[in-house]
């Protein structure tokens, strides 16, 4: 397949240690901001260790920590919203070893945007992609995602980005016409690259065979830019081109892949998303296909509540 991306060297970053002492914590002074961050954590599955080969692009060597906005806003995520949360997220409001600290500061450094900013319809063949497969956002909820990167970035956050979206379904439309297809898949790579997000979730919607998913993460690769590739797959399939690892030192062509379905607002569904990681976590006997830049993750942790009725 070829690319529109011209292939350069990518660095290789590694993540800082999460820190994991945590004592006399305070609560974030407002309790809608407070709801709003400690909702929608996610995990990647944080147990096995190794040094197994998984994507080479030097990212998630530790498993990434941060909020989504998936399970607060769902479709009605904004630009606003994004940016009151990387304020709470930096916000040094608890104590930790005595000392004011932020949940940056604990590790919980990556800020997701999820499903919602796309401005559905109104594209080609009523989709949010156009004819040249660009991307089409909605310019009243996100007026400017350079801005709102930059925001994050100087805030020193991550900002991650979410492809493949569930709301319009448009995947289907753009696989009935293999060559606008992939100039759309083009077309969310260089948006993602031009507003410097750092990473992106590739849901799973009407990409039933993974061809969307392989696409993209070849031109991410190809563009020698290095990204955090999170793949939503729900655990559906084994192997290329987007189903769960199998061999701990085996093929892994993204840096997160989800355990198992969605995940809902009850300690029950919580706790059973959790046991999903297990298969993929070792034992005495066997190696961790969980592991350094391709963790097994049980969806966003529900840790929270944001406008539901426990409240």
């Amino acid at each position: 397949m070829n690319t529109p991306f011209p292939a350069k060297t990518a660095s290789r970053t590694k993540c800082p240690t999460p820190t994991t002492s945590m004592r006399s914590p305070r609560r974030p002074t407002s309790p809608t901001a407070r709801a709003r961050v400690v909702n929608s954590f996610y995990l990647a599955a944080l147990w096995g260790a190794g040094t197994a080969w998984a994507l080479d692009n030097g990212l998630a060597l530790h498993p990434p920590m941060g909020w989504r906005s998936w399970n607060c806003y769902h479709g009605d995520v904004k630009d606003a919203d994004i940016r009151a949360t990387i304020d709470v997220m930096v916000g040094k409001t608890r104590l930790v070893d005595g000392k004011a600290a932020s949940l940056a500061d604990m590790g919980y450094f990556h800020v997701g945007v999820d499903d919602g900013w796309q401005a559905c319809g109104t594209g080609w063949d009523k989709s949010f992609h156009a004819q040249d497969g660009s991307p089409l956002v909605n310019r009243t909820k996100f007026s400017d995602l350079q801005s709102l990167v930059s925001y994050g970035h100087s805030h020193k956050l991550k900002m991650g980005w979410y492809d493949d979206n569930c709301i319009c379904m448009d995947s289907y439309a753009l696989r009935a016409n293999a060559s606008w297809a992939e100039r759309a898949y083009i077309g969310d790579v260089r948006q993602i690259l031009d507003a410097g997000f750092d990473g992106v979730k590739i849901d799973n919607c009407g990409d039933d065979d993974g061809s969307g998913f392989a696409s993209r993460v070849q031109h991410i690769n190809a563009s020698g830019t290095a990204l955090v590739i999170e793949n939503s797959n729900q655990a559906h399939g084994h192997g290329p081109p987007r189903g769960v690892p199998v061999d701990p030192e085996g093929w892994c062509n993204y840096n997160l892949f989800r355990s198992g379905g969605d995940i809902g607002p009850d300690f029950g569904n919580v706790i059973s998303k959790l046991q999903t990681t297990l298969p993929f976590l070792g034992n005495g006997t066997s190696k961790p296909i969980s592991r350094p830049g391709c963790w097994a993750y049980p969806d966003m942790l529900e840790g929270g509540c944001c406008g539901c009725t426990c409240c």
